[in-house]
Order: structure tokens, then sequence, then C-alpha cells
């Protein structure tokens, strides 16, 4: 049985960006001390705005207004541009007619913004289907229920309606039963009260030995009990039942039945022979019609057993209970010897028994197996013994009927599937679009033979698109993020997301390595980045 195992190879390229971080406290002129403030840009003019210092002690800002900077502006909108530190605002040059937008959704609040410039050209509210909770009581007559819009849980309120009521019975005791009005809708009760059951009487039952009874029912609550008496009896005639008894019935009107025994009063005959086992004699009963005969083996009296058969051995007997005499046979009575080992197949033993016989009894070998244990690459062996004190050693060949790489008898590993590949391959790109690869990677073959590489696929992640590892990137746009792929004598040759690689004689020999010796083609970034941008899967298969 072949075993197959996929890999998957994730390559990374590193970005690292320096971070400005501003200061937390500053000199405060009016404090006259370093405090922590709140740093704030306002407008001043049309070329520069003031920088604040607000002192968390005093309030007040800690430079007195004294400082400024130019503005920072960029383009905001189709009407105008603006300094995204202080706000300030001038007319926009461009301008957009907003002919093509596209919609974004929170929720059910809707925003259509124009697909050149980004304005927010028109937003509403649009709410989807309203989901309902469970009615719940409210007051007397009526129930309610809340509402609210299943996509965002606004424009919600409360459902009001009647109770639709129902009258239900409950037993509340064993003369009274609860009269209750529900409502199935909202689950509640409205009122309730009690009256006295109205039964009904069902006929009378056998019940036990000594009594029977009748139930008790009310139709409305279903309320139901039992009423009892003891039974009124009636008697009938002894008659025969078996060997050692007489019976007779006894009954009452409800249905009642049942059947008294008592033993016979019995009277015996004189013992005659009936056959070689047994004598009999005639027995009656006085208080029914009961009369049978009775049996019984002979109370025999043996002489002397002697050898009569290989089997069998013989004596005179007979009885003192009647005229009777016989010849009886019994089987050998056999003390045994050890068993001792006569081939590799068969043991034997002698037998003897007391009235004077004398064999030799032989059987099969009743063997008992140890564990079976690898002897070799190609045999395992166990003891094999008697307890007669036959021993000896099987050997066979291994045996791996279910191709599981084990041999199915003694465990010995017969076939082994281990690869190990490496979890990623770094890439590093430098400004100027260089890629530095490592030069150590490799798949490392372990297994028992020799394996092979049927199928690579690579599939681009996080935005990348994968182009043939040839192509030329000079006139590709910056941060177009299209990659191609080498990876020995495998490289992309199509354009898109997913692409299977054509791989050859990428077979590894048994505890030998396959390198690999991998490249890429990136194009250019406006900045270093750190992400993964392909995934690679190995399928490995033993070699053909």
């Amino acid at each position: 049985m072949k075993t197959f195992a996929k890999y998957l190879l994730c390559m990374a390229l590193m970005l690292v960006l320096p971070v400005s971080v501003q200061a937390a406290k500053g000199y405060c002129m009016v404090c006259e001390g370093s405090y922590s403030y709140t740093l704030e840009y306002t407008e001043w003019t049309d070329e520069e705005h003031n920088i604040r210092h607000w002192c968390d002690n005093c309030g007040e800002d800690q430079y007195g207004g004294t400082l400024a900077e130019e503005h920072n502006i960029e383009h905001y909108s189709s009407r105008y541009d603006k300094c995204v530190d202080c706000g300030y605002r001038i007319d926009c040059e461009h301008v957009c007619d907003h002919d093509i937008t596209y919609t974004e959704w929170d929720d059910c609040d809707w925003y259509e913004y124009c697909v050149e410039c980004d304005e927010l050209v028109d937003e509403g509210t649009e709410h989807g289907d309203y989901e309902y909770d469970d009615w719940e009581y409210y007051s007397s007559s009526r129930h309610r229920r809340y509402y609210y819009c299943e996509n965002c849980g606004g424009d919600d309120g409360y459902d009001y309606g009647y109770h639709d009521e129902e009258t239900e019975y409950y037993e509340y005791d064993e003369d009274q039963h609860e009269i209750v009005e529900y409502c199935a809708e909202c689950d509640s009760y409205i009122s309730e009260d009690y009256e006295d059951h109205d039964f009904s009487y069902g006929s009378w039952t056998n019940y036990s030995g000594s009594q029977h009874r009748r139930s008790v029912y009310c139709s409305d609550c279903g309320y139901s009990s039992y009423e009892y008496e003891n039974h009124s009896l009636s008697y009938g005639a002894w008659t025969s039942n078996g060997s050692s008894q007489h019976q007779r019935t006894i009954s009452c009107s409800c249905g009642y039945s049942t059947t008294e025994t008592s033993s016979h009063t019995l009277t015996y005959g004189s013992w005659t022979n009936d056959s070689a086992s047994q004598h009999k004699r005639t027995v009656s009963c006085s208080g029914c019609s009961y009369s049978t005969t009775e049996y019984a083996s002979h109370s025999l009296t043996g002489g002397a057993w002697t050898n009569y058969s290989d089997t069998e051995h013989k004596r005179t007997v007979s009885c003192s209970g009647c005229s009777y005499s016989g010849t009886e046979y019994a089987d050998h009575s056999i003390t045994t010897g050890d068993w001792t080992s006569i081939s590799n197949t068969e043991h034997s033993r002698t037998g003897s028994c007391s009235c004077g016989y004398s064999g030799t009894e032989t059987e099969e070998h009743d063997l008992t197996y140890g564990d079976w244990e690898a002897s070799n690459e190609s045999e395992h062996s166990r003891e094999v013994s008697c307890e007669c004190g036959y021993e000896s050693i099987e050997t066979v060949p291994h045996n791996d009927a279910d191709e599981d790489g084990d041999c199915d008898d003694c465990g010995y590993l017969t076939s082994r599937f281990s690869v190990t590949v490496p979890a990623y391959l770094l890439l590093t790109v430098s400004e100027h679009g260089v890629v530095y690869a490592a030069a150590d990677a490799e798949i490392i073959n372990h297994s028992t033979a020799a394996v092979e590489v049927t199928s690579l696929t690579v599939t681009a992640e996080n935005g990348w698109n994968i182009v043939p590892y040839d192509a030329d990137m000079a006139d590709e746009k910056v941060d177009s993020m299209l990659i191609g792929f080498k990876l020995n004598n495998a490289k992309t040759e199509t354009y898109g997301q997913f692409e299977q690689l054509s791989v050859s004689d990428w077979q590894i020999a048994s505890n030998d390595s396959l390198p690999l010796i991998y490249s890429a083609n990136v194009s250019a970034v406006s900045e270093p980045i750190e992400e993964q941008v392909l995934t690679l899967v190995f399928v490995l298969d033993w070699a053909a």
C-alpha cells in the first residue's frame, strides 16, 4: 500500500519601518516646570497653523501660542483640499463628476462613494426583515412580543395581541379539581378556580387473592382512583392434580379465580420386579380419584468387579426389595500416568483399572505457541511446546497481507515512509529588486526505499498574483504585487492565483536528500513588506 504526504511551503518578504514617537511631556512657561501636555493644531493664516501644547497641570499653552509651521495640505474631495493637521481648507482645483460610484454597508445604513475621488455622494437606511421574540404576558386581556430589525437590531418596539383563552382542568385533590384559563400563545395562566369532581364508576375487577376493585374517574380533569371490597368466594369439588396432590377451584363474581391444592392421602401396595433397573407398586389417594403405579430403582447388592472389555467391567447384582437378580456393567475407572512424547506429533500414557484392566493411550500433542519474534529481515520464529515435555522452534517468512508496512505476525517494520520537507522558504528582496534565497534548503528521505515528488502546486496569497517566471517586470506598475517563481527545474508559466508546476526526475534515494534551489521574479514595491506571498504544496509518493 502506498503512503501519500502533503507539505506546506510558505515564502515571506520582510519589511521594517521606522516609527516616530512624540514627547509626552514638555516645559510649561506658565507653571515653570515639566508637565505632560495634550497636542493640538489650530488654524492661524493661509500659510501656517499654530501648534498648541495644552498643559495638563494649568490648562494653558506651554509655549504661549508662539509655535507655528506651514500647513500640510492634501487632497480631500472634489470640493476642497485640507491640512491633515489643523483641518484648514482650500478650494480643490480637481473637479469630479461622480459618474461611477460604489456602495458600502454598515448594518442597515448604506453609503454611496465616488469611485474616482472617494467622496460621499449619498447615504440612507434600509432595514431588512424583522425578528420577533416569543409572546409574553402583558395584562389580563393582552400579551405582547418584542420586534427588531434582524440585521442591525434597530427600528424596534412591541407588538400587542389579545389572549386566546382556553379552559383547562387539573387534578387538585381527591375531592376537587382546578379550573384554569390559559393562553397558549404567551404560555400564561389568566385565572383559576376550584370545583368538585364529576365521578363515573367502572365494573368490579379482580385485584388480589382477597379483594376486588373498581375504577373511579373524573372526565373533566382526568383524576382517577380505585374503590376496594373483599371477595365473595364459592368452592368446587377436589380433583386429582398429579402424583402428590389434588385441587379444587375458588371463584368470585368479579372474575377472580384460583385453584387450591392439597397433598394426597396415599396408600401403597407391595413392590414387584419390573425390569433390570427398577421395581414397582400401586399408589392411590383416599380423598380423590387419583391412582398410579410408582417405580423405584432396585436396591442392589453387588459382587466383585471383573474385566469384561477394553472399556467395561462387570459384576453380579441382586435387589433386597424384590426378587430381581442380574449382571451389571460399568465403564472402567481409569487411573492414568503422565504423558510422554513419542514423536514430533504424538505423546502417550498408560491407564489401568482396579478390575485388572491395563492399556496405553496415544494422542496428538496439545501445542502451546509463544509470541512471534523477528529473526532477521525476512523471517520470524516462535517457541512451540506441549505439556508432555515436547519443545520445538517454528520459523516462517514475514507476512504483510494488509500492506501496511508491518509484519502481521511479529510487527517487524518491512516498509517505512518518512520524508522531511522545510516548513517555509525565506526570500529577501532588496530595495533594487534583487532577490536573495536560502542556500541550504532540501527535502530529506528517511524512508526504507526511494521516493519522488509527483506534484507541486503554487497558490498566491495576500493579494499577490502569479506570473511567468521569465516575465519582464520593467514596465509593470509599482506595487502591482506580481511574482514569478522557480524551484529547481520547475517554474511558473501562466498568470493567475493558482498553478500546478511541471516536475520531472525529482526522485530521492533512501537516506538521501534533494536540494531545493529556488528564486523569484518580483515586481517593484514602494515600501518594504513582510508577509506570506505564496503557498507551495508538495505531493510525495514511493518512486516508480
